[in-house]
């Protein structure tokens, strides 16, 4: 039976996975947001390559969360730390052209 205590879940859990967790989110949102922006453009080579490795990371999270729920915290805080950058990144302006 899976054991879904809080001093279970604070006994196992491990500071190094967590920070994986934020940084392979970071990555993850950051693909996500450079996903959506391919398939609007109608890019789908760019689309499928980026697909493909969005759900490769996503795998890697999911089995680092399965083993214990408190790295979901890592998880979302890595997500909108993607997102936000993708968003700021795209929000500059596109250098002029001569």
């Amino acid at each position: 039976m899976l054991d879904l205590s809080l001093s279970h879940a604070l006994s196992t859990f491990q500071p190094v996975v967590a920070i994986g967790l934020f940084f392979a989110y970071i990555v993850m949102d950051a693909l996500f947001a450079l996903y959506t922006l391919a398939v609007s453009q109608k890019r789908p080579l760019k689309a499928a390559n980026i697909s493909f490795i969005y759900w490769f990371v996503a795998s890697l999270g999911i089995i680092g969360f399965v083993s214990n729920y408190l790295y979901v915290g890592s998880i979302a805080l890595g997500s909108w730390v993607g997102t936000y950058l993708v968003v700021k990144q795209a929000k500059k302006p596109a250098p002029r052209r001569k």
